[in-house]
This record gives C-alpha cells, structure tokens and sequence, in this order.
C-alpha cells in the first residue's frame, strides 16, 4: 500500500481488521490508533467500562492494556466481546517479566490469547541500566519469542531509559540486534530525543510493530505544549517512518504528564486530535 492510501486510511474509523486475533494488520492493512490504558489509570480504575467508551467515542480503536481489566480480570472473552461492542480490540498489553515464569506462563498466554491480544511488551526491568544487563534481558525476550510463536504472540520490549542519551543508545542497539526480527520494539517518544524521534523509528526497519506517541512537557517553558503536535516532536517525519519503515500496526497515545486544569482524558482526547490533524496534514500534502 502507498504512502498516500496509508496516510488516508488512519483519517478514517475503520473496523477494518477487527475479526482477526489482537487487530492483527494484513499486509494491505494501515496503522491504527490506539491507547495506553496507564495514561488514565485512575479513571480505569473508578469506572473501567464507562473510560474504554469515552476511549471508543474519540475514535480509538485499540487499547494497550497495564494490568487492570476491570470486573473482566478472569473474563478475557467477556472483555474481548465488550471491546468489539465498542469498536475496538487489544492492541496489546504491558507486563512485566515474571508473568512469564514457570508458575505464570501458561495462564498468561491463555488470559491474552482469549482476548485476542497478541502484543505483550516488557516494561521497565532495571537490568536494562547496563550494556551485561541489557543482554541478559535480549537472552530472555529471544527465548520468549520462541515459546510465544506457536500462540500467534509475539513479545517486546519498552524502552524506559532516554533515548537521546548515546550509552542509553547503545543498550537499545544490543537489545535490537541480540534478538529475533519478532521481537517488538517498543519506542516511547517522549524518552527520545525529540529532533531524533523519526531517525530511531527507522532504524532497525519493521519492528516497530507498535510506537508509543508520548508528548511530553520536559524541556518546554510553555505548560501549554501537552498534547501531539503542541510539543517539540517532529510528528509528521515520524508518522511517515512509522507507515513506510517501521512495519507499524499501532499508533498508540501514551500520556503521562497533565498540565494544571487538564484531566487525563482531557489530555489523551487533545492528542488524539492532535494526531488527527497530524495524519491529515500528511494526507494533503500526499
């Protein structure tokens, strides 16, 4: 699919996709937005199914799951179903390392594979702080992926350091090259430098399966700047990198800063429309 036919695409609401395990993308299919459930946690948590509709009606149509599942914590088919009612799937989940352990693993990959998740990203695993650290953690997540593969699942892994640091760099590029191509990595922009943003979400093409949009408040003066397109990320080059390099199914808002005056769902509702306008600025100049 062109450039211009993926960039028209993410302004519509499509449900394209929608019947296929976790929203997997086919190869004619284009980046769809979704959200990171952890950007609103506590309204999640005081009204789990009243969030994910306000969630649908600004037109996501995925959510990143962070561990609360609301009353459907041992229904993942109930919550699979109250998703679809809503328009929307899993686009993925955030976990850490012990959910896949010996006593862990087999209910981990059922839960997620009954809600048709197929996106399980690694957070933050303070081993990732050194380069011996980080290649212990490339040794489990390669293992990962091969146990995952047989369910349909793949494993990744979000980076919590900042990427504008060139040790921190260094630790990605072990991570990235000591691992599977299948193995997701998970860039969160708001720990990139911003001028560089769209350069890392080249670099090691087609893994960026799922691309955490996070603005970010660090280093701007103006408390103003709290949403897409109103921060210092080059969004556009981004949006490109991530249609036409990245391999990119999932565009998923992440925030986690929130300006005086502004709720959560204020913030993750002006970055959705901040990414909107994004993606139709693209799509004219296309």
């Amino acid at each position: 699919m062109s450039i211009l036919k993926h960039l028209r695409a993410l302004t519509m609401v499509s449900a394209a996709g929608m019947g296929m395990m976790g929203g997997e993308a086919s190869a004619d299919s284009h980046p769809r937005i979704s959200v990171q459930l952890w950007s609103l946690k506590d309204d999640v948590s005081r009204d789990f199914e009243g969030s994910i509709r306000k969630l649908a009606a600004m037109g996501f149509e995925g959510v990143e799951f962070a561990g609360n599942f609301g009353r459907f914590a041992h229904n993942p088919r109930g919550l699979k179903a109250f998703l679809a009612q809503n328009g929307m799937v899993a686009s993925g989940a955030h976990l850490p390392f012990e959910r896949f352990d010996v006593e862990h693993f087999a209910t981990t990959v059922a839960f997620y594979h009954a809600l048709g998740c197929q996106n399980l990203i690694i957070t933050r695993d303070p081993r990732g702080d050194t380069k011996e650290g980080m290649r212990q953690i490339a040794a489990e997540l390669a293992e990962l992926s091969g146990r995952l593969k047989p369910f349909g699942m793949r494993i990744g892994y979000h980076n919590d350091a900042e990427l504008g640091d060139l040790d921190q760099q260094a630790h990605w590029d072990i991570l990235a090259t000591s691992t599977p191509h299948d193995v997701i990595l998970q860039q969160a922009v708001g720990r990139t430098d911003y001028a560089q943003a769209p350069n890392f979400a080249q670099k090691y093409p087609g893994r960026r399966i799922s691309t955490h949009y996070q603005p970010t408040l660090r280093k701007e003066s103006d408390d103003s700047a709290h949403s897409i397109g109103q921060d210092s990320v080059h969004w556009a080059e981004l949006v490109l990198a991530n249609a036409t390099v990245g391999g990119t199914q999932w565009l998923t808002v992440a925030q986690a800063e929130y300006p005086a005056g502004m709720t959560p769902l204020d913030c993750v509702e002006a970055s959705m429309r901040g990414l909107k306008q994004v993606i139709a600025a693209l799509s004219v100049k296309a």
